[in-house]
């Protein structure tokens, strides 16, 4: 009996049925110390140190950077600062040949007030009970502001002064008690404190000291048509003393003071103002700390009118021939009534006076 075969060639050369996956094995797999074909003594062989290494061209590359961009930044630096000097020292001035912001100094020297102001006397600056009936006048007169003489007409000054020009001419007369405690007490109440001075028109100084005053090319005293005697616009002391008592008012408080007697009479019949040359001296010398005004004296009484329709003809005369300029205010002289003058400024729109009641005899 024929054996039969166990293989046989029917299905030779046919692929099976499953692709073939994976790699051919390799003798030397078992070797291999990574990877999932490692054997298992694998993790019991010592493992080599990895050292880190820095790359000398990669450390010299970082450094030459690193150098680079400061010398960069120092290069830049020095441009602009030297830029800045020349800019500095060969630009030309901004807006050329205009005020610059810097000739106009803060201050209430550049300021324009306005305000209505009730007269009084400076003996009533008592600080205490004169003050008071001073203070329930102006509300009543609906007054925002106060004035009150420091240096007089006459050259007596209104209040106690510590220079020691007054103690020589002697020229304190009915001063106030406690100037600088009534003009707290008065800006305290929301009122404007307004100081007078008579400059230059004087008939105290001048006879205490023969070298402050104005003369004559003879050595004769000038004098205006009453008689006043004034001092020299041109002598340095009169301006100190002026100064002086300017000091002694922006000590107490005051900020606005109202400069007359400017004028003096030059001995030919003719007047020189001096109002500009020294009011600019004095703003200078405060750094337009305190302000400068003038007056326009005017006059409205009972005699030249006799109703609201005469004081408001009345004021239209003054307002058509005698305009006020910025720093210039009325001085009105009245004999009646505030209140009714009051009424017809505020009609006729005028924001810049001071009314001075007159004394009936």
């Amino acid at each position: 009996m024929k054996r039969k075969r166990f293989y046989n060639n029917k299905k030779r050369n046919q692929k099976w049925t499953e692709e073939v996956q994976g790699r051919k094995i390799d003798f030397a797999d078992k070797y291999v110390y990574s990877g999932p074909y490692s054997d298992k003594f694998d993790s019991l062989r010592p493992k080599e140190k990895k050292r880190k290494r820095v790359v000398k061209e990669k450390l010299r590359l970082i450094f030459k950077r690193a150098i680079t961009v400061l010398c960069a930044l120092a290069v830049v630096s020095c441009g602009y600062t030297v830029m800045d000097v020349y800019m500095q020292r060969n630009s030309m001035p901004e807006n050329s040949g205009k005020i610059q912001e810097e000739d106009v100094l803060p201050g209430i020297a550049n300021v324009n007030l306005n305000f209505s102001a009730s007269y009084v006397e400076t003996a009533s600056l008592d600080n205490s009970s004169m003050l008071d009936a001073v203070i329930s006048s102006a509300t009543k007169n609906k007054s925002n502001a106060v004035f009150f003489d420091l240096k007089r007409e006459d050259g007596t000054l209104a209040y106690n002064s510590s220079l020691a020009a007054v103690s020589s001419y002697n020229a304190v007369s009915l001063p106030a008690s406690d100037l600088k405690g009534s003009v707290q007490k008065l800006l305290s109440n929301d009122f404007m404190c307004i100081g007078g001075i008579c400059c230059y028109k004087d008939n105290v100084a001048p006879y205490s000291s023969s070298d402050s005053a104005l003369k004559a090319q003879n050595g004769s005293y000038l004098t205006d048509a009453s008689g006043s005697a004034y001092l020299n616009p041109e002598n340095e002391y009169v301006y100190e003393y002026i100064k002086g008592i300017v000091t002694d008012g922006a000590e107490a408080g005051i900020s606005v003071f109202m400069l007359s007697g400017c004028t003096v009479p030059t001995g030919n019949g003719s007047e020189k103002d001096c109002c500009e040359a020294l009011v600019e001296k004095l703003s200078n010398d405060f750094q337009n700390s305190v302000k400068f005004v003038f007056p326009v004296f005017v006059s409205v009484t009972e005699q030249s009118v006799s109703s609201y329709s005469g004081i408001r003809e009345a004021v239209d005369k003054i307002i058509e021939e005698k305009p006020i300029g910025e720093n210039e205010i009325y001085v009105f002289s009245t004999d009646f009534e505030e209140e009714r003058l009051r009424e017809v400024l505020l009609e006729k729109n005028i924001k810049r006076y001071i009314i001075k009641k007159q004394v009936t005899q």
